[in-house]
């Protein structure tokens, strides 16, 4: 298995298309540049918001293939696995081992609900089919399927699973987690107006929409909050369990005022900040895009195939 670590923002992109429905090569190289010109800290090809539910395999290679070339090893490029059924899961997973995708996100398989003892099975049986270390997706609200803390323990023997992104919705599983888990896994936060409790309470990733079109802003925040999110991470314990015990940075109190979490993660010394806020609170003063922005819409038909 690959050695991995999920850490900082990784966008999940968007698939552009053409008029006429067909994969924009060309735009998603630019967005791939785009992105990792800002900082980023891995990509995400061919989630939800990247068109997994209506592109087939070929197109879904292909994309995989574009990105790759465009990042050029600068970043880690990873593939989301969202089949209808776990056969073509797992053989996705092999062929995209393949190609040199660097790691999978890993949905159950799409259509049906299945339950616990079907869930872990899926997982099992991707996992088994490549090398490559796997983000487990967890997004009931939106796929109608939960991956408990009791299932993440029973999936816990198998080293490739080594992250979960958290789209609950609910803040209270970051604890319930690692609580049960510890640091067993990464967690990601998936929910972009919850990244900021997300990433105080420990997740240490944060798996984004927003940042597609705002990469430098998205990677902005995450930093900031860094400072604020350390000292206050959950205390650990015996064995690998954490108590709901703060740790407090020197002369900070516990408190959940957005101020005071904003104090704290401002630079101790007076010199500014690499990434300065007025640029993130004034978006007249924010750098001018590129001229051929890969976010800029060919035609009103290009947004996804699902509208029609």
């Amino acid at each position: 298995m690959q050695k991995s670590d999920f850490r900082g923002v990784l966008p999940a992109l968007t698939t552009r298309l053409t008029a006429d429905q067909e994969v924009d090569h060309a735009a998603l190289s630019a967005d791939v540049e785009f992105q990792i010109s800002a900082g980023v800290d891995a990509l995400i090809m061919c989630g939800s918001l990247g068109e997994a539910s209506s592109l087939d395999r070929a197109e879904k290679l292909a994309i995989a293939r574009t990105a790759l070339d465009a990042a050029a090893g600068r970043v880690p490029v990873l593939l989301t696995i969202a089949e209808d059924s776990t056969r073509n899961g797992a053989s996705l997973a092999a062929e995209a081992e393949q190609l040199g995708i660097a790691g999978l996100m890993v949905l159950p398989a799409m259509r049906y609900l299945a339950d616990t003892r079907e869930v872990i099975a899926h997982y099992r049986a991707v996992a088994a089919a490549s090398g490559l270390p796997i983000i487990v997706y967890n997004n009931p609200l939106a796929y109608g399927i939960d991956i408990t803390p009791a299932a993440l323990a029973e999936l816990a023997d198998e080293p490739k699973f080594v992250a979960v992104k958290e789209s609950t919705g609910d803040t209270r599983r970051i604890n319930e987690t690692l609580n049960a888990l510890g640091d067993r896994y990464q967690l990601l936060t998936g929910v972009d107006d919850l990244a900021l409790e997300s990433l105080v309470l420990g997740c240490v990733g944060w798996i984004a929409g927003l940042v597609v079109a705002f990469p430098r802003e998205t990677v902005a925040i995450y930093k900031l909050v860094q400072p604020a999110a350390s000292p206050r991470r959950w205390k650990s314990t015996a064995g690998s369990c954490r108590s709901s015990t703060w740790i407090s940075a020197p002369n900070s109190s516990r408190t959940s005022s957005w101020s005071s979490i904003w104090s704290a993660a401002s630079p101790p010394s007076p010199a500014p900040p690499a990434y300065p806020w007025s640029e993130l609170r004034t978006p007249t003063s924010a750098p001018s895009p590129p001229t051929a922005s890969p976010l800029a819409p060919t035609s009103p038909n290009t947004a996804s195939r699902i509208v029609a």
